[in-house]
């Protein structure tokens, strides 16, 4: 592990979380409040090329493949012996997703959410709520009791009390 200065490590850490970002990881790590882009990303990269600097991201790098690698061989270790047995036992279900676990691990399968929501203009959701609820957009006036009219929708049910007749 390579001694770094507070700053150097802040600068590691940045650089590391930011996905790559030299100048931003140089302006979360330094005082650069007054310096152009050009100088901050002149002043990063002198950063990157110092052997401490590169040496402690390639070791943070390398733990973090390895811990991502074990993860993914430990894990479909864990769902190929519980396919094996799954399909030792008969069972159908537990084997499929066993497999179904195993391809999404590795890439195979993506599974996609896509908003198919219709997006409206203000003025059609009015017009809609104003149909729905049988309002003249012209007056705002509704049927009789803000009913839409005899035979244009659902008939008006009438709640009813057990032994009481209408309530």
């Amino acid at each position: 592990m390579a001694n770094l200065t507070p700053k150097q490590e802040a600068f590691v850490q940045a650089y590391l979380t930011n996905g790559g970002n030299q100048r931003a990881a140089y302006r979360t790590a330094y005082n650069a409040e007054n310096m152009s882009d050009a100088v901050v990303d002149v002043k990063a990269c002198e950063l990157m090329k110092t052997g401490k600097v590169s040496v402690r991201v390639r070791e943070i790098q390398e733990r973090a493949a390895k811990r991502t690698e074990v993860t993914i061989e430990t894990i479909t270790g864990m769902l190929g012996r519980a396919y094996k047995q799954a399909v030792e036992n008969g069972q159908a279900g537990a084997a499929v997703a066993a497999s179904m676990g195993m391809a999404k691990l590795h890439g195979l399968i993506i599974e996609k959410k896509e908003d198919v929501t219709k997006r409206r203009a203000a003025r059609e959701v009015e017009a809609r709520i104003a149909g729905l609820l049988n309002i003249r957009a012209e007056d705002g006036a509704s049927g009789p009791s803000g009913r839409a009219e005899a035979g244009s929708g659902p008939r008006e049910t009438v709640p009813t009390v057990p032994g009481h007749g209408t309530a």
